[in-house]
């Protein structure tokens, strides 16, 4: 790198597979030339550059998807070798990093801070650990790294953040079903709506989970109605006196420690009206 009287800024550096960005001490407001030049005789091709603030490369920033408290981002990683990028505000000192698997079932996690500095350490994340937490500063902007456990895995996902140990819900729509899935009698699931009349009522379709419980809650954490047993055998569905245009979540477990596994979930106006 030269400066604008072509006086070098630091000494000439190769950047390789392994190593792939250098630093340098420059004036802020002043101009640089950077040079490049293959490393030996029978290196050439195509390449990008760019320059930054902080470790983190142009790409992962530019890339990364915009993550929004308590709400799921998709992510699919098509290959194992694949990378993805997530950013997002701190809300709190401490946040929790969640993820949803598809297709994919096993996964890296890595945040780092605005200067490229890691936040905690590397995190595998699988079907029997679905979240990690990290202490950070409320208001700054970090990023996560996720990328493939082994070369076996790829596939699609969803992450999101909290400042609980609460996955973020899942978005329901009127009349439609949405999937939902215990894999141990210990889980819990949340989903939430937006209200479309003064009583609503929540419906589920069992897969290989037959019996639950559903309780309702306002956007304050009070409950709305009653903590209620739906079955495969019994009650499929149950009803909410709610306000018509305000949000409200619910809260899905298992009916016992014997019970896991798949069911759908969703709402309607009517108890006689079944979710598409």
């Amino acid at each position: 790198m030269y400066d604008s009287s072509g006086a070098t800024v630091g000494s000439r550096t190769n950047l390789y597979s392994n190593t792939k960005y250098i630093s340098r001490s420059v004036t802020i407001g002043q101009e640089y030339y950077i040079r490049v030049q293959p490393y030996s005789s029978s290196d050439k091709g195509t390449y990008q550059i760019g320059f930054t603030k902080s470790m983190l490369t142009p790409t992962a920033i530019s890339n990364a998807i915009q993550l929004t408290a308590n709400t799921w981002a998709d992510g699919n990683l098509p290959t194992s070798n694949d990378v993805q990028w997530f950013n997002f505000t701190a809300t709190a000192s401490t946040q929790y990093i969640h993820v949803s698997f598809g297709t994919l079932t096993a996964l890296y996690v890595q945040v780092y801070d605005s200067s490229g500095a890691t936040v905690g350490s590397e995190t595998i994340l699988s079907s029997s650990t679905k979240y990690t937490s990290l202490s950070v500063t409320n208001g700054q902007e970090y990023y996560i790294r996720v990328r493939s456990y082994s070369s076996s895995y790829k596939g699609t996902y969803q992450i999101g953040f909290t400042t609980s140990t609460t996955a973020p819900p899942i978005n329901l729509t009127e009349n439609i079903w949405a999937d939902g899935n215990l894999p141990t009698s210990s889980d819990e699931q949340w989903f939430k709506f937006t209200a479309t009349a003064s009583t609503q009522y929540i419906h589920v379709s069992f897969g290989t989970l037959k019996e639950l419980y559903v309780q309702v809650y306002d956007s304050s954490g009070a409950t709305v109605g009653s903590l209620t047993n739906l079955s495969s055998s019994g009650k499929i569905y149950t009803y909410a006196v709610v306000t018509n245009g305000q949000e409200y979540y619910i809260r899905v477990h298992p009916y016992s420690s014997s019970y896991k596994g798949t069911y759908q979930i969703g709402f309607t106006k009517y108890w006689d009206t079944v979710p598409n």
